[in-house]
């Protein structure tokens, strides 16, 4: 059946359908409005004519009620009228066939069966019935509608019929020829023709198919045309591939390592000439079999073991990573080879690659190698030996020649001479630390160094790298600092002489390559592991740089950064070697950050183990004082008095005089019964003679060889410390002093050997104990100012502790005690009272820290007032005088101590 046909029947199929059922809901509603509208006329009728005769019946005038049932019967168009009482029929009018049969009352005009529709109503008379009027009303009318509302429709379907069929006619038509049109234009493109467009007229649904069918024609004509240029490329890389495997093939073949595949299972699927002359077998022998075929025991037995793992649980042992192993021949020796196994995954397969070589002669040659090694490093270890034991036998004599020229600097030579022994001293030094450094290089190559590892103070150690070297640095007019942030863990486990040489090492080279400016020494924690903390220590200067080349070959052993600054600065080139060796073996690294001209940071890391830090200070033992006969001399009373009862309570023996001349009496008569002082304490300022006269004249007297001397000064002067110490004075305290102080001062000077260049002050005695207890907390926030304030503490021998931040402040002041804390003043309110109020609360009973404000330059004396009432205990403008520093601290050290039990501090008299 043609598409043509088919529309035309379809539509005529559609019309037909329509047609029904628009005539049947004609018919239907014409039949109903009619047999409704009959019903409603009947109704009425009869009801109003049961009213109109009610009168007639009631007064039985037959006359009126036959003229008025005719009258009725004519204008309704009834078909017959009947009135009965209630016995009998009282008249009836109309047809006679209607009136002949028993009347049965319809309800519906659509129930009547008969072509009459009868109805009945009652004649009431004040509630009362007096007889019934029976009425029929013909539904031929309706019928006679009916018939020709069929007839009308008939003529109206067929000219439908007639219209659609030719509309039909004339549709199929024009859809079948533009289905045509778009047939042959299929056509056309399946022969070849593809990108043939169709022409477009109008914007209908045929246009917008056409253009729809133009657009992919289009695409199919790039589609075809990209088709075929991959086509065309797949034919090249076909070809391409067929060359390459080619190619691989004979590379495979030419291949001097051997190359093996095998499937999952570990069949082998190639073996390459390579492999046939490592193994001596011929292909053909070992593909198709298992690869383990190749290999002695244990690989032999654990080979299947191993893929069966692999394939089950993707763990790799091999695959990735070359490794040496041993291949079995087909004659069933073994020989050395290296394996590298790689997987490609080819269609969902795993395939693996292996790669051998034969290593044997390579093996003989690492084995001689080896043997060759180890006898150099036999022959180099016996080398540093020898190094080191000339090293020791020249450092002998050497100690003895700066022992003999240190005696001479002390003999009373003239200036020419004391300049030459200097000279010699310099000298012997120098080249004592050029032993030092080659018996440690020779200790480390030689695997003799070892690291200790016992309990230490990181800040005690800080403070004595800075002190060994201040001079150095106060020689060029260097700004020594060195930065502890507050927080850091100060009580380690580890090695403090070694991380002492690195330091030493680091910052004496910043003080040789700087000129001008600062070197500043930096600490701050990295890492916290557990029982362990990893710290990072920076040295930083200012100056000549290093170059990128230098600072790659500077940590190198015998290295030195250049002829000419070797020249100039001195050094064995051992100094950073030795360093970085001993930091690697603090498990830390080193390097430099640097750029020439503009100064240098060198920086390392160490590991150490954390201890615990005891809270407050500790209890200090003066059991080794018991006995130690003390003579007191001070023109004061209540000082003596309070020296003698503070030194007996400890059980020395004590005696004390007024003046120097009684005391050099004392002595010399004790001296010559065999009961000479160990101690004589006197004050800078007597009747008669000084106490530096005093000193001289002990000093100079063989007869008070073994006596040791301590000067009690209310003030000290810069340069005081190189005086008192030439005198041979080995104490040197300012007043007040507390208590606990010259008790510490006795003890130290008690267990120091005569002519010991070593003076005892308060800053050293503090520096000395287990944990630094004469130490400054400075929260300054402004990075310039705390290096430069920093600066001056430890110029004036304080050990200084830096906070940046109010939170860190507040924290180290709960775990540790501090004499001093120095504020900026410049931060909020609220920081400050909560910094104070948390200062204040840590203190114990027999503490108090004293606290100085840090004020701006343009304060006032109301701003003062002010800190003082923000409980501030003194204040220092900034930019800070040393000289007022030194006043200030010296003043809080007065207060800091309370005395405890109530005992006074120690004036002079």
């Amino acid at each position: 059946m043609s598409f043509r046909l088919k529309i035309i029947l379809g539509i005529l199929l559609i019309q037909a359908l329509m047609l029904l059922v628009v005539i049947w809901s004609n018919f239907h509603f014409l039949r109903t409005s009619n047999e409704i509208e009959l019903n409603k006329h009947a109704f009425s009728t009869v009801t109003v004519t049961a009213a109109l005769i009610k009168r007639p019946v009631l007064i039985s005038d037959l006359v009126s009620l036959h003229d008025l049932m005719n009258e009725i019967l004519v204008q309704s168009g009834a078909d017959y009228i009947r009135i009965k009482d209630s016995s009998r029929v009282v008249a009836e009018i109309g047809n006679s066939s209607s009136l002949a049969r028993r009347f049965e009352e319809d309800f519906l005009v659509e129930d009547v069966s008969d072509g009459v529709f009868d109805i009945a109503a009652e004649i009431m008379q004040e509630g009362i019935v007096f007889g019934v009027v029976e009425m029929g009303f013909s539904t031929d009318p309706i019928e006679k509608v009916m018939i020709a509302a069929r007839r009308q429709t008939v003529t109206i379907s067929v000219v439908g019929i007639v219209i659609g069929l030719l509309v039909a006619l004339m549709l199929g038509n024009y859809l079948a020829r533009q289905l045509k049109i778009l047939r042959d234009a299929s056509r056309r493109i399946a022969s070849g023709d593809v990108g043939y467009q169709l022409s477009v007229i109008g914007e209908g649904e045929l246009a917008q198919t056409a253009r729809s069918f133009n657009t992919m024609s289009r695409r199919l004509a790039v589609l075809y045309s990209e088709k075929q240029a991959a086509f065309n490329e797949a034919k090249k890389k076909a070809a391409e591939l067929r060359e390459s495997k080619r190619r691989v093939q004979a590379v495979v073949n030419n291949a001097l390592d051997g190359i093996i595949t095998i499937d999952e299972e570990g069949i082998v699927e190639s073996f390459n000439p390579a492999a046939e002359k490592m193994f001596a077998y011929e292909a053909k022998e070992v593909i198709g079999n298992n690869v383990k075929m190749l290999m002695p025991e244990p690989y032999h037995t654990e080979h299947d073991d191993y893929i069966r793992i692999y394939r089950q649980t993707g763990e790799e042992k091999i695959i990735g990573k070359g490794r040496e192993v041993l291949g079995q021949r087909k004659d069933g020796t073994t020989f050395n080879l290296e394996l590298d196994v790689s997987e490609v995954k080819i269609e969902g397969s795993g395939l693996f690659i292996g790669i051998v070589r034969d290593i044997t002669e390579r093996k003989c040659a690492e084995r001689e190698l080896k043997e060759a090694r180890d006898a150099v490093l036999e022959s180099s270890r016996n080398k540093f030996e020898f190094i080191a034991n000339v090293g020791h036998e020249i450092r002998a004599p050497l100690d003895k020649v700066l022992g003999m020229s240190h005696i001479l600097l002390d003999s009373g030579l003239d200036n020419e001479q004391q300049k030459n022994v200097s000279k010699i001293q310099d000298a012997g030094k120098s080249l004592l630390t050029i032993i030092n450094d080659v018996l440690d290089f020779s200790k480390i190559e030689s695997g003799k160094m070892n690291l200790e590892d016992i309990n230490f103070d990181l800040q005690r150690t800080i403070y004595f790298v800075s002190q060994m070297l201040r001079k150095a640095a106060a020689r060029k007019n260097l700004n020594l600092v060195y930065l502890l942030p507050c927080d850091l863990p100060m009580s380690l486990q580890g090695d403090p002489a070694r991380l002492r040489q690195v330091l030493v090492n680091l910052v004496d080279n910043a003080i040789k390559f700087t000129s001008r400016g600062e070197v500043v020494i930096r600490v701050a924690q990295v890492d916290e592991t557990g029982d362990e903390i990893k710290l990072r220590f920076t040295i930083q200067d200012t100056g000549v740089g290093l170059s990128k080349v230098n600072q790659q070959r500077i940590f190198e052993s015998f290295m030195q950064v250049g002829g000419s600054l070797t020249q100039r600065y001195g050094g064995t080139g051992l100094g950073l070697a030795i360093s970085k060796k001993l930091v690697e073996m603090m498990g830390g690294d080193i390097g430099v950050d640097s750029r020439k001209g503009a100064g240098s940071e060198f920086w390392f890391t160490a590991l150490f183990s954390k201890r615990t830090e005891l809270p407050g200070r500790r209890e200090a033992n003066y059991s080794e004082l018991k006995d130690v006969r003390v003579l007191i001399v001070d023109d004061s009373e209540i000082a003596r008095e309070t020296m003698q009862n503070l030194l007996e309570t400890v059980g020395m023996l004590t005696l004390s005089v007024v003046d120097g001349s009684h005391a050099l009496e004392q002595l010399c008569t004790c001296a010559a019964a065999d009961e000479a002082y160990d101690v004589v304490i006197f004050n800078r300022i007597l009747p008669g003679m000084t106490g530096l006269q005093l000193a001289r004249t002990i000093n100079s007297d063989e007869r008070l060889s073994g006596v040791q001397m301590i000067m009690l000064t209310s003030t000290g002067y810069r340069g005081d410390s190189e005086e008192v110490r030439r005198v041979g004075i080995s104490g040197y305290l300012t007043t007040p002093v507390h208590e606990s102080q010259l008790l510490e001062c006795v003890s130290a000077v008690v267990q120091l050997e005569k002519g010991t260049d070593l003076l005892i002050t308060r800053h050293n005695l503090a520096a000395g104990k287990t944990r630094i207890q004469n130490n400054i907390l400075l929260f300054e926030p402004d990075m310039a100012d705390q290096k430069m304030i920093s600066g001056l503490l430890q110029t004036l021998d304080y050990s200084v502790c830096v906070a940046s931040s109010k939170v860190q402040a507040i924290k180290v002041v709960q775990k540790k005690y501090f004499e001093h804390i120095l504020i900026n003043s410049n931060i909020s309110h609220s920081d400050i009272d909560n910094l104070i109020s948390s200062i204040r609360a840590s203190e114990e009973s027999n503490q108090r820290t004293q606290i100085i404000a840090l004020v701006p330059s343009l304060s006032t004396a109301d701003d003062l007032k002010n800190c003082v009432g923000m409980g501030f205990d003194d204040t220092v403008v900034k930019p800070v005088d040393q000289n007022v520093l030194m006043e200030k601290l010296s003043t809080a050290s007065d207060d800091t101590h309370l005395p405890a039990h109530g005992n006074p501090q120690i004036s002079p008299g």
